[in-house]
């Protein structure tokens, strides 16, 4: 059960932070805004927040979770492996301590963003990547191994549609994984139920599941459901806790969808009015999981702002 979370206050220089994608300058405001909106959900889930102020000798400090690989029988802090992000780490090691009575650390030459490094129960998931290396996940596999966990090693460096394996791939418990279409077939993930994101969503993969939700991105993408969509938010909405358990499901419309799927493989290819007909249909199944998943999420986070106002 997690109990904290520790966030940085973006800088206003926040926009020079690193970036591979060209999606244009971040606007301040938006930025703010948007960390405003992550913490309330935090909090929602019933998180205490230990917030911190602006690093503005390191733009790219909001991002936390790259300092240090925390667990419940420890704490690792890293080291980045890009050189502007160095001194987030000492900057981050007295706060930790408030937490953790001891931290272990990583040596040269290796380098570890916390982006690359995924929990699943006693299980880790290491990236390699252009910002973790082979000595890094070799230094912080011994160091959770003495914890007692194991690890297994994920080579995302010739992917160029993310920079850390956790843009990609997302732990949400119960021996579920949330990855990218083109990760799914990965060995690595083997003996896990997947939960697949399409390729034009595939931001949805970058998801957290703190305690009894998941918390996902609110977009999506230019505004349109597909066929696709409906098996990620099914998913969703088995993880989400119904409050009103009386006021209806997913069970005949996974029936429907199933049915629908099935017609589509046998006639579809021969057919196209069968297979115009069959994507509209399942778009409709789709949208019906969406409004169930936000039915849950409402009700939930009307409960506990109810609960706070106690």
């Amino acid at each position: 059960m997690f109990t904290h979370a520790i966030v940085r206050t973006p800088g206003k220089n926040f926009a020079q932070g690193l970036t591979t994608v060209d999606l244009g300058v971040p606007r301040y405001d938006q930025v703010l805004a948007q960390h405003a909106r992550y913490c309330e959900a935090l909090q929602a889930c019933g998180l205490a927040i230990t917030t911190l102020g602006e690093d503005l000798y390191h733009p790219d400090s909001t991002f936390v979770e790259d300092t240090a690989v925390l667990t419940t029988r420890g704490a690792v802090l890293t080291r980045p492996g890009a050189r502007s992000r160095e001194g987030e780490v000492a900057a981050m090691r007295p706060v930790l301590r408030g937490f953790f009575p001891v931290t272990l650390e990583m040596a040269p030459p290796g380098t570890v963003d916390g982006g690359d490094i995924c929990e699943a129960e006693d299980r880790f998931f290491l990236g390699l990547s252009l910002r973790t290396n082979e000595e890094g996940a070799r230094q912080l596999a011994a160091h959770l191994a003495a914890m007692g966990y194991s690890s297994t090693v994920v080579d995302v460096r010739s992917m160029s549609s993310i920079l850390h394996l956790k843009s990609g791939m997302s732990y949400i418990g119960d021996n579920t994984l949330v990855v990218m279409e083109e990760m799914a077939g990965w060995d690595a993930f083997a003996g896990f139920e997947l939960i697949s994101v399409a390729t034009e969503e595939n931001y949805g993969a970058n998801c957290v599941r703190v305690n009894d939700r998941v918390l996902v991105a609110a977009q999506v993408e230019n505004g349109r459901l597909t066929p696709q969509h409906f098996q990620t938010l099914a998913g969703l909405h088995d993880l989400t806790p119904d409050l009103f358990p009386n006021h209806g499901g997913l069970g005949w419309v996974r029936a429907y969808y199933v049915a629908i799927e099935q017609l589509d493989a046998f006639f579809g290819k021969s057919i196209p009015t069968i297979a115009a007909w069959s994507e509209r249909e399942q778009v409709l199944c789709a949208r019906y999981a969406a409004v169930q998943v936000d039915r849950r999420l409402q009700a939930n986070l009307d409960l506990a702002a109810s609960l706070r106002s106690c």
